[in-house]
């Protein structure tokens, strides 16, 4: 949805290049789950499998996607 938005210009890219949009994801560290995170570990397998380009800050649950024009 995000990629063909930028494609087709209905979306315009945020990282000053005119060509990367840069998408934000937090889900924390996971610290207040009962046994251990949940969400972190589905998030970072889920870029992984499917390609995409991103940075994991795994400490703090941050992730930084690109996704290209």
């Amino acid at each position: 949805m995000t990629r063909e938005a930028l494609v087709s210009s209905d979306l315009h890219p945020n990282s000053g290049n005119g060509r990367d949009h840069i998408f934000k994801i937090i889900t924390g560290a996971g610290k207040h789950s009962v046994k251990k995170a949940v969400l972190k570990p589905a998030i970072y397998n889920m870029l992984k499998d499917n390609n995409y380009e991103h940075y994991a800050d795994l400490d703090n649950g941050v992730f930084l996607v690109r996704l290209r024009k």
